[in-house]
């Protein structure tokens, strides 16, 4: 398995166990469910000024 792959099974890992559904990530990021997506399925990685931003996100857990 490529690290990208596993990086983003673990990005899908993550949200899942803080409570987030994709469409949730994606508005506390302020981006498109898609781009959540692509980040997920490993075609994209987040742009390095986001990842800080996900990672906070991620770790406070959905509020819903």
């Amino acid at each position: 398995m490529s690290r990208s792959r596993r990086r983003s099974g673990l990005a899908a890992a993550a949200r899942k166990a803080a409570g987030y559904p994709q469409e949730g990530l994606a508005e506390a990021l302020r981006v498109d469910r898609t781009t959540v997506a692509t980040w997920e399925s490993g075609e994209h990685e987040p742009q390095p000024h986001m990842r800080p931003v996900c990672s906070v996100s991620i770790s406070r857990g959905s509020t819903a």
